[in-house]
């Protein structure tokens, strides 16, 4: 099964950074639709 293991944790709390996607599976749905356009 996939794993998540990063966490923006430390960014956000050090530099306020905000992921653009913050779960496992927005980042898959965006990987997959940018490289079906491609």
């Amino acid at each position: 099964p996939a794993v998540l293991v990063a966490s923006a944790d430390r960014a956000r709390d050090l530099l306020g950074w905000k992921p653009d996607h913050p779960d496992l599976a927005e980042i898959i749905t965006d990987a997959w639709t940018f490289l079906a356009d491609e």
